[in-house]
């Protein structure tokens, strides 16, 4: 499955170039560091499977990728994996499954500042997203303070940069002294993929009284879509 998914997204990167996005300001992951797959079921849950890779790319230079399943097994897993400057996830029909990424949870970040050079948000540069997944961005400080920010990767996004701006986070973390930053992507209903190919920061022009996050509505159109599915 996860070849498969390689296999299409790289297909469409090259048919179709990305829009223009706000300009980056620190690259989170450009997934150009390889992290093999793991595939686990619910065997393994709720603590699931880790493990962490060190290289370019990555900020603090160490990703720690945790799959956590329910999936019965028996052919019905979740799995994830960085390959070819791509991360990559693949749930089975049956039921729920996550991917966790970290940075500088296995080693602490030193003093990172979220908003430095101006950014206020993230960007997600999503290749693929079938069924759309939830999003849930965790920044952890120096004190051990932490802030929660929610989102979702819609379904049937394609080629597309996702901005998620910082007004979102709801919590007590100082964001000008982050030690840690986890991004945990959950398929509660079963069989998404998804695929992206960088996170960073980025100073993103925010509409008058707007925030670029996904509303409601957006959320709803992913339950509709995979009740059709």
């Amino acid at each position: 499955m996860i070849k498969s998914i390689l296999f299409g997204a790289a297909t469409a990167l090259a048919l179709a170039a990305l829009p223009a996005s706000a300009a980056t300001v620190v690259v989170v992951d450009d997934f150009s560091t390889y992290q093999a797959p793991i595939t686990t079921d619910k065997s393994t849950f709720p603590g699931g499977v880790s493990s962490t890779a060190s290289g370019a790319g990555i900020l603090g230079g160490t990703r720690q990728m945790t799959v956590i399943s329910k999936q019965k097994g028996g052919g019905f897993t979740t799995s994830a994996a960085v390959s070819g400057n791509m991360s990559v996830f693949s749930n089975s029909p049956i039921g729920y499954g996550e991917v966790k990424l970290g940075y500088g949870t296995v080693s602490p970040l030193a003093s990172f500042d979220l908003t430095g050079g101006g950014a206020n948000a993230f960007v997600l540069r999503v290749l693929s997203s079938d069924l759309g997944v939830d999003l849930a961005i965790t920044a952890t400080d120096s004190q051990n303070r932490s802030s929660v920010l929610n989102s979702v990767i819609g379904a049937n996004v394609y080629n597309q940069n996702q901005k998620v701006s910082f007004a979102g986070f709801s919590g007590t973390a100082d964001l000008t002294d982050v030690s840690a930053l986890q991004f945990r992507f959950v398929d509660s209903d079963g069989n998404s993929d998804f695929v992206l190919d960088k996170i960073a920061t980025a100073d993103v022009p925010l509409p008058a009284g707007g925030v670029l996050l996904v509303s409601a509505l957006g959320a709803i159109g992913i339950r509709r879509a995979r009740r059709k599915a």
